[in-house]
């Protein structure tokens, strides 16, 4: 009994030292009366919970809504550059705003940012200028190829991002917008949100300090135009906060002497700044890289190759022929070869490899893991908008390769010494622009091996663009499945043929699939001997003779 008091005060004593000690708090449990204080304090406490629970059913509600947001943002068939913006630039605001409110975890390294969608808007700028597609029709979502006109619907915001990645890129060589002008009337403000608004409002400003001074002024009757348009409806805030954004940067521009609202052209007349003559200036997108030289009369050559303009100079007769390579097994079955030029030599090998192969070729370069293009050697590779694509390496040996390299053995009478074989695909977009496969362009006097030649096996055909070009050869080559090119990247003496020069045109629609083989100079003594009377084009000579490139 004793101890059972002993426990029982100890247990108390430390409950009353356990209590909180205020000098304002109640012993309810002390008084009748101080029990009667406790219903309000409930009915408050009842209150702020349920408060929370509205408020935690709102945040659920916006959460829902989020989340069936980000199911209707789907990877639709990528028919094109605009379609691929479109995904891109809504993931990665998407990914902004819930990585920002919800605080999620996500993995930057493997979901797009800011960076995907501008290069995707610089590579459509890239497209237009070097296919001359219609940049007011390219604002409108359409892209006009040899197969038709491709549509994808956009929003003002999409627009406006396409056409200030245009003026950005552009400097002064800039076309008259006409699409500008009729989106910006025909606009619902009421889709957007305040803060687009004021995303909206930031891109014409920068449009409107892109354009040279005679279309400021248009700008500025444009704008005109849209607070009138937009007056009508004063009572509705996207409406007084979109007037507003443009009465600021009307006030702005007009503040740096730019007042000039009626554009005249040389015959003293006022015309829309669409029906201005556009410039004859051609914009360069690799003008200023440090690591290629491409001259604007170059590019213009470059872009006309892609097209598919005929301008091929070869003085001799081309010719195709059926051959088995003095090879029984191909009797049946012979090569399909094709002549491009004969100096230096260049090849097609029509229909060389068959469905099968093809498609087990692209699995394993999948399974394999596709990874970003990189240009230059191994320890001094970069990044670049020279190269846009994704590749990988297979082992020649493999499996699903072996009717391949045993036919390409057969085909050409080289060594089989050779690297990997590198699986390259090309989206929408993707490109190499103008290189040499060989490392050592500029001589080495440790040279001990080197690309000899290439051999390129296409894939996949391509809906449009795409083409392999020689600049220097007037060559161009459009993909054909199954199809393959080859060329020698060395004189028989090593050293570089400049002549080889070639790039992959940029691809308008579609995906484009290559298989690349590149021989080494090792071991080719007997199948490629030095030839004494060989007459060696240097890069100056190349330089002069192919004054254009």
């Amino acid at each position: 009994m004793a101890i059972f008091c002993l426990t029982w005060i100890f247990t108390l004593s430390l409950s009353l030292i356990l209590l909180p000690v205020s000098t304002s708090a109640q012993y309810h449990y002390s008084s009748i009366e101080a029990m009667k204080s406790l219903p309000p304090l409930q009915a408050n406490m009842l209150s702020q919970l349920e408060t929370l629970v509205a408020k935690m059913r709102d945040d659920l509600a916006v959460i829902n809504a989020t989340r069936q947001t980000l199911k209707t943002i789907k990877l639709k068939p990528m028919k094109n550059k605009i379609d691929m913006f479109i995904y891109l630039n809504k993931l990665v605001t998407f990914r902004k705003h819930v990585k920002s409110k919800y605080k999620l975890s996500l993995d930057a390294n493997e979901l797009p940012t800011a960076a995907d969608v501008d290069g995707n808007l610089f590579s459509l700028i890239v497209l237009q200028s070097t296919y001359n597609l219609d940049i007011n029709e390219l604002v409108r979502g359409y892209i006009r190829t040899q197969n038709g006109l491709h549509h994808t619907k956009l929003d003002l915001l999409n627009q406006l991002m396409i056409l200030t990645t245009y003026y950005d890129v552009h400097e002064s060589h800039v076309h008259p917008i006409e699409a500008l002008h009729e989106t910006s009337l025909t606009v619902n403000v009421q889709n957007y949100t305040q803060q687009e608004l004021v995303i909206i409002g930031g891109m014409y400003k920068a449009i409107s300090k892109k354009l040279i001074t005679k279309h400021r002024g248009y700008v500025l009757k444009l704008f005109h135009k849209i607070i009138t348009h937009f007056t009508g409806n004063n009572e509705d805030e996207n409406n007084k906060a979109f007037i507003n954004i443009f009465l600021n940067i009307n006030n702005e521009l007009i503040e740096h002497n730019l007042e000039d609202i009626l554009i005249s052209n040389n015959e003293g007349t006022n015309h829309p700044a669409w029906e201005l003559k556009k410039p004859t200036s051609k914009w360069n997108p690799y003008k200023d890289n440090p690591h290629v030289e491409i001259s604007l009369d170059k590019y213009r050559h470059y872009s006309k190759l892609c097209q598919g303009e005929h301008l091929s100079t070869s003085k001799r007769p081309l010719t195709c022929y059926f051959s088995t390579q003095d090879n029984v097994y191909y009797l049946l079955r012979p090569f399909k070869i094709e002549q491009l030029c004969l100096d230096p030599l260049v090849l097609v090998f029509r229909e060389f490899a068959d469905d099968n192969e093809i498609q087990m070729m692209i699995q394993a370069g999948r399974r394999q893991g596709l990874m970003k293009s990189w240009i230059g050697q191994e320890g001094k590779a970069y990044d670049s908008i020279l190269r846009v694509s994704h590749n990988t390496w297979l082992d020649p040996l493999a499996p699903e390769l072996e009717g391949f390299a045993r036919r390409v053995v057969s085909a050409l009478p080289l060594a089989d010494e050779a690297e990997a074989i590198q699986i390259n695909n090309y989206g929408t977009g993707g490109l190499y622009t103008v290189h040499l496969d060989n490392f050592y362009q500029k001589g080495n006097p440790n040279l001990s091996d080197d690309r000899l030649a290439t051999f390129m096996l296409y894939l996949s055909d391509v809906d449009s663009g795409g083409a392999t070009v020689f600049p220097r050869l007037n060559l161009t080559f459009f993909p054909q499945r199954g199809s393959a090119i080859f060329w020698h990247n060395l004189y028989s003496n090593l050293s570089t043929d400049y002549r080889t020069l070639h790039a992959g045109c940029p691809v308008v629609l579609g995906d484009k699939w290559v298989a690349n083989k590149w021989y080494s100079s090792r071991g080719q003594l007997f199948h490629y001997p030095c030839k004494g009377n060989e007459t060696v084009v240097g890069l100056d000579e190349v330089k002069r003779v192919f004054s254009h490139y």
